[in-house]
């Protein structure tokens, strides 16, 4: 599952110049490319086998860091970068190549590792700013530059003051909510240019076309009754991706019922979902979970030729597994749900499914496609990303004029 992070990434492969400008060079980070100055004596800022930092897109940077990098702008006391104050990562084309993320170096050498249980720890250094916090919020490098132990699977995010930009929720996106502690399921994957090893090319795997609205989230538990809740049993909750992940859902109150995720929640009820989903759960006794996403008119900057909103489903989980694809498609034909486009099935190939990535949507409304959600057809685990599931964006989406972030 994909969590947002800061981590320490080897540039495995050769540093480029930007072919089309004298003063930029182009460093390969894992399957994503991103763009850097050359020094100021006209020589590489990172080459093949340094360590940097890897600031991904949708990161709001500190002022010091934003200074470290030469990204400040001194006139108008602001970043260089995307945003009102200018320290927002956002993928850019820099003279005709898209470039995500930012580094930021890793001094120092390679030694011996403390450990090789994993082969991963290493000593090294990382430049930090004087007023930086451990975990422990106790101040470290005092003198601006220390050795200290890292790990490239270790999420630096707080170290270096790098936090998680979250766009501010419309009004009919919020809501009143109640805890319902252990019970909403956290739902994120990494894009497959992060974990390029996630799948093998015997791994047979569906892509379905990724919609760009906002993730919702339906159960059904059990032997629940809260009257807080929805369904002849109050038994049945929806949530938002956010709320999800801290354990909350929306209330079943007056003030809720424009909700947009109560909306799409009451439309299923009406048309058969609460005889459906107890069905499933009685039958069961396991927690029944619906994923899916509400997207068209009034939800996105892409509307899919949509005036209102509408609701398409993608996986769903019994207990704490997900289910294998067929059976998704035998469970939400049974419910009448609506799932997403598929566009792929058959051996994971990444040339082919680099291709259906782009291009238009494949619903309603002349625009682009977001890209691809792919998995494997059986519910499988990789060893060390988990679940065999990763998302592929267009760079087209990415770099679209009057674009909006999901909420969650």
């Amino acid at each position: 599952m994909s969590d947002f992070s800061v981590k320490i990434w080897l540039i495995e492969e050769p540093v480029i110049k930007h072919p089309n400008a004298d003063r930029l060079i182009v460093v390969k980070i894992g399957g994503y490319e991103c763009i850097a100055n050359l020094n100021d004596d006209g020589s590489f800022r990172y080459n093949q086998g340094d360590a940097v930092v890897y600031i991904p897109e949708g990161a709001l940077v500190p002022e010091w860091l934003l200074r470290r990098l030469d990204m400040w702008n001194e006139v108008e006391n602001k970043g260089f970068l995307a945003g009102s104050h200018g320290n927002r990562v956002k993928s850019i084309k820099l003279r005709g190549i898209h470039s995500q993320g930012i580094l930021y170096p890793v001094s120092g050498g390679f030694h011996e590792p403390l450990s090789d249980e994993y082969g991963q720890t290493q000593y090294m250094c990382i430049d930090v700013d004087n007023d930086a916090k451990d975990i422990n919020g106790n101040f470290i490098f005092p003198d601006g530059v220390e050795t200290m132990e890292v790990e490239f699977d270790k999420d630096y995010a707080q170290t270096l003051e790098i936090v998680k930009y979250i766009p501010p929720v419309p009004i009919h996106m919020a809501g009143e909510v109640m805890a319902l502690f252990g019970v909403p399921a956290k739902y994120d994957f990494e894009n497959l240019k992060s974990v390029p090893d996630m799948f093998d090319d015997f791994d047979m795997v569906v892509a379905t076309e990724k919609l760009h609205g906002t993730f919702v989230q339906f159960g059904c538990v059990h032997g629940l009754h809260h009257e807080e809740l929805f369904g002849k049993n109050k038994n049945i909750y929806v949530c938002s991706k956010g709320l999800g992940s801290q354990g909350l859902v929306f209330k079943n109150n007056e003030q809720n019922k424009n909700n947009l995720y109560v909306k799409a929640l009451n439309k299923l009820l009406n048309n058969g979902l609460d005889e459906y989903l107890n069905d499933v759960v009685n039958e069961s006794n396991l927690t029944f979970r619906i994923f899916g996403e509400i997207y068209g008119g009034n939800v996105q900057d892409l509307s899919y030729g949509l005036n209102q909103p509408e609701l398409k489903i993608f996986d769903i989980m019994t207990g704490n597994s997900f289910i294998d694809y067929n059976d998704f498609i035998r469970l939400t034909a049974l419910g009448n749900l609506s799932v997403v486009p598929v566009l792929y099935c058959g051996y994971f190939d990444i040339e082919k499914l680099t291709l259906l990535r782009d291009g238009k949507t494949t619903l309603a409304g002349n625009h682009i496609r977001e890209g691809l959600v792919v998995k494997t057809i059986q519910n499988k685990n990789h060893p060390r990303h988990g679940r065999k599931i990763s998302k592929l964006i267009s760079p087209d989406y990415l770099l679209r004029k009057g674009n909006t972030t999901e909420f969650t």
